[in-house]
């Protein structure tokens, strides 16, 4: 067949030509708008996650705990302060000092928060305040019996901390010296 032959088939089939259906005004809107509310609910659920992981992150990085007692967010719990839990406890701030041995500090009142006073709590008092006796809560946060029960928990946490980190450093310097010694168990070769 002949080019002249193809372009006259060419010009006499007829082509379909597919009719596009026009949106309405009020379509387009919709789309629209449902696709502007997606974005929004993706973007609002991505800023949520990124600033929970960033703050996290960064408070365990820098081992700064924020002791404010503002709450921004009403999902988040209040931290009781220690006139609060005492209220709670149906005492004065005065007898829930001295009842788990936080009298003598100058520095804990009752706008401290009660996590940070925990820290300056011995074990025994620790224990006491939740509920326990100490050797159950020893065993339940698994604190072994070279604590004794008048270290305070701040020195027990960052002496756990250090073990903890002792041993992360010393199964990677074990590892890296397993992995720098090398055997040579190749025979030498003769040359002549």
């Amino acid at each position: 067949m002949s080019e002249r032959q193809v372009k006259k088939i060419r010009k006499e089939t007829p082509v379909e030509v597919k009719k596009v259906k026009k949106k309405s005004k009020s379509e387009i809107l919709m789309n629209s708008v449902i696709v502007v509310f997606i974005i929004a609910v993706l973007g609002l659920g991505s800023w949520a996650v990124y600033s929970k992981y960033a703050s996290d992150n960064a408070a365990e990085q820098t081992g700064v705990v924020d002791e404010s007692n503002v709450v921004t967010d009403d999902t988040q719990t209040q931290i009781p302060t220690i006139a609060e839990a005492a209220a709670e406890a149906g005492m004065t701030t005065e007898d829930y000092l001295a009842e788990y041995g936080l009298d003598s500090r100058d520095d804990i009142t009752g706008d401290t928060q009660l996590s940070v006073a925990v820290e300056y709590m011995t074990l025994a008092n620790y224990a006491k305040l939740s509920g326990m006796d100490v050797s159950e809560f020893r065993e339940m946060n698994g604190i072994d019996e070279s604590f004794s029960d008048d270290m305070t928990m701040g020195e027990i946490s960052a002496a756990m901390m250090e073990a903890a980190n002792q041993e992360t450093t010393d199964e990677t310097e074990e590892t890296a010296n397993g992995e720098n010694e090398t055997t040579d168990n190749s025979e030498p070769s003769e040359t002549e």
